[in-house]
């Protein structure tokens, strides 16, 4: 006879056990986050020396977890340069013990505050205790010898300075390139490149800045190429054949190479290849594009989100390609002047002007005028775009001066003296991704051209929920950067007149008398700029995502164990 359990037992069995395994999974969650780690800020410095060597100062500010001993750093593939001197300290100002050789076997508690390097037979991992969990921001320095060497033409080097597959990846990366006797890098004795992320290299104030401007994947890397001009510096190591040599194995497989693929040397042939095949060449571009713009208006439907959540350069960046290469620069800088704006990072305020300047100059009978004010651009790390409104609202300020308050004459004049910004600038603006790019990434780019589809019919959407009115702020910004501002702001006054009354950053946002005057003073100072800026010959601008290849340093791997 089998013997039945009591159902009263059973369900307290049940319940008993499903609360068990609920702790089970909350206790493994919780161990977890505590074991993780976090890279929130990797900002390298790299301090040339005139024999060549280089002095390279991490700073790593990180969140350190429960799980692994140590940090460490992979250089490999150095050829002829050694790396040693070995510093780390920590946020307290504590100096770690270099022990020489590491133990990479030894506990936490062993490791902590001491510092030392591995030697391999590829190259070196350098490595240090991590130490207490928490809030943690380490300063590590070490030398690399030999990394600038000579060449025929030139002096320079292909450097891996962040490797692929550390754990974890940096949030953000910056490297910034100075000379070790603190004199300048003048902008016409160096040419720069980079690969293998998605940011930027500039020249920036007698520096070169690498900087990346989305949170680091496990597969990029940050690898930085300079050129300088002989004399520059006087690198102990000479190499055999030119710098150019070098420039073109790295240019392999990466974005520098194209317009839209294509790279045509100088040479007789190639010209009179080019004047026989260049209708052959615009055809099939016109006819890419056509297709793209085709599949890309299929059936489209409104789109009431923000595409790209909210990033105005990839939202350009497909109406650049959707445009055959030619939509208006004025767009995308009126939609950042608003977007600041939206920020409460500029605002229009009266201010009574002379002839000569502000009322407090002499001369001339003063009148009150609408200007921009520089505020404090206050923003989280996450926002879209962020780069590049960093960027602009830096001009900004600069031009505004002492006062503080912005004249579009005064912008103009600014970035007529100071190129070198504005060149940065240009070159963050940039379209990062070419026609084929956009053209694999259908959905989102059907969303930037629904939205603008939506704004366009704005009145007709007569269901509008309230989260859809608290985007009304973006929707002007992103009528700025479709280009049908003056419309989007008729249909919103006709809807709801009241809330852009009430509203005292809407009603600057349709303020239409000061941002054309500030906006044409921008793109004025920009074409001004571009007139003598060349492409991908080493100006600057967006890193390639691929290429890079012949690099010295570097390896893969590193981080946390």
């Amino acid at each position: 006879m089998t013997k039945r359990r009591n159902p009263a037992i059973l369900t307290s069995m049940e319940h008993f056990r499903s609360k068990l395994t609920a702790l089970v999974l909350l206790l493994l969650v919780f161990t977890t986050a505590q074991a993780g780690h976090t890279l929130y800020d990797l900002d390298m410095t790299v301090s040339l020396a005139d024999n060549g060597d280089a002095r390279i100062t991490e700073v790593r500010h990180m969140d350190v977890g429960t799980d692994g001993t140590e940090c460490y750093i992979v250089i490999g593939n150095l050829g002829s340069s050694e790396v040693h001197d070995l510093t780390v300290s920590d946020e307290t100002g504590r100096e770690f013990t270099n022990i020489g050789s590491w133990d990479i076997d030894a506990s936490r508690s062993q490791k902590a505050g001491r510092c030392g390097i591995v030697y391999k037979s590829d190259g070196y991992e350098l490595c240090w205790g991590l130490g207490d969990s928490g809030d943690r921001t380490y300063t590590v320095s070490y030398t690399v010898t030999r990394m600038v060497r000579g060449y025929d033409d030139a002096d320079g080097f292909n450097f891996m300075f962040v490797t692929p597959h550390i754990k974890p990846s940096a949030e953000h990366a910056k490297i910034t390139f100075v000379r070790e006797d603190g004199k300048e890098i003048p902008q016409d004795q160096v040419k720069m490149w980079a690969f293998r992320y998605q940011g930027t290299v500039n020249w920036e104030n007698g520096t070169v800045v690498a900087e990346t401007t989305e949170s680091m994947s496990g597969d990029e890397a940050m690898i930085v190429m300079l050129r300088f001009e002989k004399d520059f510096l006087h690198p102990e190591v000479a190499e055999s054949g030119s710098f150019d040599q070098l420039k073109d194995k790295a240019f392999e497989d990466s974005d520098y190479n194209d317009g839209d693929g294509f790279e045509w040397d100088s040479d007789i042939i190639t010209v009179l290849l080019f004047i026989i095949l260049s209708p052959f060449l615009i055809g099939y571009y016109l006819i890419r594009v056509w297709w793209f713009r085709h599949q890309a208006k299929k059936d489209l439907l409104w789109f009431r989100d923000l595409p790209y959540g909210g990033d105005l350069k990839r939202s350009y960046e497909v109406l650049e390609a959707y445009s055959y290469g030619k939509y208006d620069q004025k767009n995308i800088i009126s939609a950042l002047v608003l977007k600041l704006i939206s920020m409460k990072a500029l605002a229009i305020e009266d201010h009574w002007v002379s002839p000569t300047g502000f009322a407090k100059l002499t001369g001339g009978s003063p009148k009150l005028k609408k200007l921009i004010a520089i505020k404090p651009l206050i923003a989280d790390k996450n926002t879209p775009t962020l780069y590049l409104l960093k960027k602009l609202h830096s001009m900004f300020l600069k031009a505004a001066g002492d006062d503080g308050v912005l004249q579009p004459k005064e912008l103009e004049r600014w970035m007529n003296y100071n190129t070198s910004e504005v060149e940065s600038f240009i070159n963050m603006l940039k379209p990062q991704r070419s026609l084929k790019a956009c053209s694999k990434d259908m959905k989102n780019v059907r969303e930037v051209l629904g939205m603008k589809l939506f704004l366009q019919d704005f009145t007709l959407a007569d269901q509008r929920h309230a989260t859809e009115v608290a985007l009304w702020k973006d929707y002007l910004v992103f009528a700025e950067l479709f280009g049908i501002a003056d419309q989007v702001r008729k249909d919103m006054k006709q809807i709801n007149p009241e809330y852009l009354k009430m509203d005292e950053i809407f009603r600057q946002l349709n303020n239409t008398d000061v941002l054309p005057a500030v906006t044409l003073a921008t793109l004025s100072g920009i074409h001004d700029v571009q007139k003598e800026q060349s492409g991908s010959s080493g100006g600057g601008g967006w890193a390639s995502s691929g290429g890079g290849g012949g690099f010295s340093g570097g390896g893969s791997g590193g981080g946390v164990r």
